[in-house]
């Protein structure tokens, strides 16, 4: 339950904790969404890399996190990594090497 302080009503939870608020709009957390996920909430959380060529996220990569995880999660694109809320998509991300080999291997 979130504390008063952070208490906000349901509309303006959807629209500022999550980037994609449709029926099947992924479950992207936003800069808001992983604080309150972190540090209000705090769920544990875990980071994979993302290898990328171009070094630059795309729609595609995007689409495919949306349609793939089942779990909330954060992209850092300066970082180049993924913060999982879900410790078997973080290891399974881990162990395929990135979270591109990964989504590859969900297909």
């Amino acid at each position: 339950m979130l504390p008063d302080t952070e208490f906000c009503e349901y509309h303006h939870a959807m629209n500022s904790w999550w980037y994609n608020i449709r029926k099947n709009g992924g479950l992207r957390l936003t800069d808001t969404g992983l604080r309150i996920f972190k540090d209000v909430l705090k769920f544990e959380m875990w980071s994979a890399k993302i290898s990328l060529n171009e070094k630059k996220i795309n729609q595609h990569i995007l689409l495919q996190l949306d349609k793939k995880l089942s779990w909330p999660y954060y992209l850092d694109n300066k970082k180049q990594k993924i913060y999982f809320f879900s410790s078997r998509e973080a290891t399974l991300a881990t162990l395929y090497g990135d979270v591109l080999t990964y989504l590859s291997s969900l297909e």
